[in-house]
């Protein structure tokens, strides 16, 4: 008996520890539950465009596209979300905020770090007065928020033609990269016009690491549209850095002028 007391002992211990680390199986019929999850807290003070309930219903669908999708293409971390209303996230912790309209010419949403944070900006205001997704934005920060967190990473390129396709002619055009260029990991970029669903929910499509390196088969994003490494599909830009400079590389289209609201978010194209 006091064998069976003390291996009870021991895997009461274990059990806790492993309560305490985030690793008990079981749990929950969510794969993910065995996995140590960063928290984003979302905040909104757009709710007239985008309500708390629009925000707390499509929660699941977007924790389910980085921890399902994104995470095992580009090993990162698992996020949880939790939305706090109008308050102001915890000092220090990853953040995501809906804003009517700010600063940012020609975006829809950005991630940036504040005070050594990683934090996502949308701007719901601007995107319901143009017509963008909500959902298709945030989602795409939330991939580049994941794939660099401090917006430090970038990828080296290899002598090998990025390639886009301007509209309306269809032409597809080539230019060459010099051996030693280096590429923002901005995964969904490339590809921000398109988007999949989620019970409903629209997602932004995302580049994977392939999309980096002419030596692999792909696949190069996760809807599979993009057939080739650096390829910069309709709506989609991409961003690189020569030695010199850095150079921006675009194929939108009905884009008139440089500022234009949504001039970086290209134009929605929503697939199946």
């Amino acid at each position: 008996m006091g064998l069976t007391v003390r291996l009870g002992l021991l895997l009461a211990a274990l059990v806790a520890v492993l309560v305490t680390a985030g690793f008990v199986a079981g749990a929950s019929s969510d794969s993910t539950s065995a996995v140590p999850a960063e928290t984003i807290y979302v905040r909104n003070v757009a709710q007239q465009y985008i309500s708390d309930a629009t925000i707390r219903r499509d929660i699941p669908a977007w924790e389910q596209a980085v921890n399902h999708d994104f995470a095992p293409v580009w090993h990162t971390t698992h996020y949880r979300l939790v939305f706090i209303g109008r308050r102001q996230a915890p000092a220090g912790a990853l953040s995501a905020v809906f804003v009517t309209k700010g600063p940012v010419k020609g975006a829809l949403a950005y991630h940036t770090v504040t005070a050594g944070a990683p934090q996502i900006v949308v701007y719901a205001g601007t995107a319901d007065y143009y017509g963008y997704d909500n959902s298709v934005s945030f989602t795409h920060e939330l991939f580049e928020l994941a794939a660099d967190p401090m917006i430090s990473v970038t990828n080296q390129g290899w002598p090998y033609d990025y390639i886009w396709y301007p509209h309306p002619n269809g032409t597809i055009n080539r230019e060459s990269q010099t051996e030693g260029t280096v590429w923002a990991q901005e995964v969904c970029d490339p590809v921000e016009s398109d988007s999949y669903r989620i019970d409903g929910v629209k997602i932004s499509d995302f580049v994977t690491p392939d999309w980096f390196n002419d030596e692999v088969n792909g696949p190069y994003d996760h809807m599979g549209l993009v057939q080739q490494p650096f390829t910069i599909l309709p709506g989609g830009y991409a961003q690189f850095w020569d030695g010199m400079s850095w150079n921006l590389v675009e194929n939108f289209r009905g884009v008139t002028t440089p500022d234009a609201a949504g001039f970086l978010k290209g134009e929605s194209r929503e697939r199946p």
